[in-house]
């Protein structure tokens, strides 16, 4: 396993943490309501950011990351034991951390949106020729790193 840091110099939107409880119905014969039986729950953490080029020695760097940030849209392709040659598809999980409030936190992204905004500048250099501001939204789905349940830290 390895490790890739992606540092945004950003600025920080609004973060939505939704945390939604599933439950089943049942009906049980000589009962006339129903009987609801909790079962599960996802968090997802969603949060928006603005990423600048402020210089154009900038420009190569904001463009690696952002497409190293739209690669987490995709599985990795591995073998899962030695001397195996069929690659399949393996999730990119990732820890994230902004600030203090979610520190290493894991789990995936589901949604990932860059958004051009009209009128934003461009460079016009060959080879730098990308936005120099963009808008982020991201979808992040919560996992966690203890089983969760209503007395625990959240």
């Amino acid at each position: 396993m390895f490790v890739i840091y992606v540092i945004f110099p950003a600025y920080l939107g609004g973060i939505i943490d939704t945390i939604s409880p599933t439950y089943n119905t049942e009906q049980y014969l000589g009962r006339p309501d129903q009987i609801h039986v909790y079962g599960g729950t996802t968090r997802t953490i969603s949060f928006d950011f603005k990423v600048a080029a402020m210089t154009k020695q900038e420009i190569p760097i904001i463009q690696e990351k952002m497409n190293y940030l739209v690669g987490l849209g995709y599985p990795h392709y591995k073998g899962f034991f030695e001397g195996d040659m069929e690659k399949r598809p393996v999730t990119p999980y990732i820890y994230l951390t902004i600030g203090d409030l979610f520190n290493l936190t894991p789990g995936y992204f589901d949604n990932i949106s860059c958004t051009i905004e009209e009128g934003a500048v461009w460079e016009i250099d060959d080879g730098l020729q990308i936005p120099q501001v963009w808008n982020v939204s991201v979808n992040f789905v919560y996992i966690g790193k203890r089983l969760p349940h209503s007395l625990t830290k959240h």
